[in-house]
């Protein structure tokens, strides 16, 4: 599986894709629990924190969560791997008392 970091704010789902970094190899396990994601890590349509990733013909696809709902029925079609994170943000929202 080819990791993107970085890219370029074309839309990822409609077509344009570039990469900006080297590929990263892919963790052997993976469990639900499991943040991997980092605020290195940078959706390919906005560049906003990344909290999905979804792999698509061998390559990493990183979405902020807006753009994870926004194209997740097209995705999950063709995606062989879909990583959430989006919890991550109830929990930081529920750690500094932020109601939704």
């Amino acid at each position: 599986m080819t990791r993107r970091r970085g890219g370029t704010a074309h839309d990822p789902v409609e077509g344009g894709l570039t990469t900006t970094a080297a590929p990263t190899p892919a963790p052997a396990t993976e469990t639900a629990a499991e943040f991997r994601l980092t605020a290195m890590d940078r959706c390919d349509s906005c560049r906003a924190q990344a909290y999905v990733a979804a792999e698509v013909n061998g390559t990493e696809l990183l979405f902020c969560a807006h753009h994870a709902r926004k194209y997740e029925v097209k995705l999950r079609a063709v995606a062989t791997t879909w990583h959430d994170e989006t919890a991550r943000l109830e929990e930081e929202q529920t750690r500094v008392g932020i109601s939704a």
